[in-house]
């Protein structure tokens, strides 16, 4: 369904419409699928296996795998907000 939004509404700079087209609810899982699959097998790869390197004890192995679980945090943070957005109806924009 294509909805016609004025600029009056903010919906784009200057004087001229924008046509925004809404996902249906089985396009909205597919888009939510992605980031949140990528987010699922980063996990799964970090478990299987840097987790158990850091177990060892060494500490080079336990400094790379914090680094590596901050940027899992990065990433999850990223679907979650990208997940509002789909969710709120904000994208695509």
């Amino acid at each position: 369904m294509l909805e016609r939004q004025s600029a009056s509404q903010g919906a784009m700079r200057g004087d001229a419409a924008q046509v925004q087209r809404r996902l249906t609810t089985s396009e909205r899982v597919r888009v939510l699928l992605v980031p949140w699959g990528f987010v699922a097998l980063y996990a799964a790869i970090y478990v299987g296996l840097v987790l158990p390197r850091a177990a060892s004890g060494h500490v080079l192995a336990v400094i790379v795998a914090a680094i590596i679980a901050c940027v899992w945090l990065v990433f999850a943070v990223a679907a979650v907000t990208f997940s509002r957005d789909v969710l709120a109806g904000r994208w695509p924009a």
